[in-house]
């Protein structure tokens, strides 16, 4: 598997959207085991919120796994052909007689 770079405002997005779910899942948490008296239907709604977002959350990831593989997918076109000019460009120096190959063959 190759490293492919990600955008800085894609880690930047996750970072914040994992930091925004840890800070709300802390305070939920501290607040339904710091009141006693929060009943059953309080608590329920705040587990149907957290699913909620992890739902949200879990799409948002699903869409970047399919821009990360259509990156790769991309990525691997373009060396293709930068690979096949590179070809190309050796089989035009080498068809040339060898008094015209005064500059010789670089690899770009």
């Amino acid at each position: 598997m190759s490293y492919i770079p990600v955008e800085k405002d894609k880690i930047r997005k996750i970072i914040s959207l994992i930091a925004c779910t840890a800070i709300t899942l802390t305070c939920l948490n501290a607040s339904a085991f710091s009141t006693q008296a929060a009943s059953s239907s309080e608590i329920r709604s705040q587990i149907n919120e957290l699913q909620k977002e992890r739902s949200k959350i879990q799409n948002e990831m699903e869409e970047l796994k399919k821009q990360h593989q259509e990156n790769q997918n991309e990525i691997g076109a373009l060396i293709e052909k930068k690979n096949e000019c590179i070809l190309i460009q050796y089989l035009v120096y080498k068809s040339k007689p060898l008094d015209q190959q005064s500059r010789g063959f670089v690899l770009y």
